[in-house]
């Protein structure tokens, strides 16, 4: 006996979000999308940069990333930085870390 797909394996390469019945589950993806949005307006505080707001995570987020850069430099630097196992790990935990410690000191209200 052959493999039955569904049409919708063939013609997009991969099967839809189904639920436990074996249905389609009708926007699922709408749904999520709206609660994404939803949740946007936690957003706060909102800086202004020469007229354009940006919300504070963001600021947070480039300073992490400015952090990471200089840390990485110095790792380099100090010969630290051939001895790290996970390296993508490890700078990700930095990022976060001082992302995280930026957002404690300035935006948090």
């Amino acid at each position: 006996r052959g493999v039955r797909y569904h049409p919708a394996v063939i013609s997009t390469g991969t099967p839809p979000e189904e639920s436990l019945a074996g249905r389609p589950v009708r926007g699922l993806r709408t749904a999520s999308g709206l609660i994404a949005v939803g949740m946007l307006g936690g957003c706060d505080p909102i800086i202004d940069l020469g007229g354009a707001f940006f919300p504070g995570w963001l600021v947070a987020a480039l300073g992490g990333l400015f952090g990471m850069i200089l840390v990485r430099q110095i790792f380099c630097w100090v010969g630290v930085e051939e001895h790290l196992t996970f390296r993508g790990a490890a700078y990700l935990g930095v990022f976060v870390m001082i992302a995280v410690s930026l957002w404690y000191a300035f935006f948090l209200t």
